[in-house]
């Protein structure tokens, strides 16, 4: 299952932050991720970018922290900004 959603934040360039990622499906019920094969998160400039201009992964970037309540943790890192 590929999911894509769009949402907004802001930090200040060349700082760190943590973003904590709750999935949700269409009609607003947490997804449980356990056993998913991967969890991949992507940033761009604009949601009409052609290409993201950050990935992370499970291990890079990205954290598990809660799958049964579909709950991981996306960091960035001053490089990443």
């Amino acid at each position: 299952m590929t999911t894509t959603a769009i949402f907004d934040f802001s930090m200040v360039r060349g700082d760190s932050k943590t973003l904590q990622v709750t999935v949700k499906d269409g009609d607003g019920v947490v997804v449980d991720l356990t056993g998913a094969n991967a969890i991949k998160w992507q940033m761009a400039r604009s949601a009409h970018a052609g290409t993201a201009d950050v990935e992370k992964s499970v291990g890079a970037g990205i954290t598990a922290v809660e799958l049964a309540a579909g709950r991981f943790d996306v960091t960035l890192v001053p490089a990443d900004t």
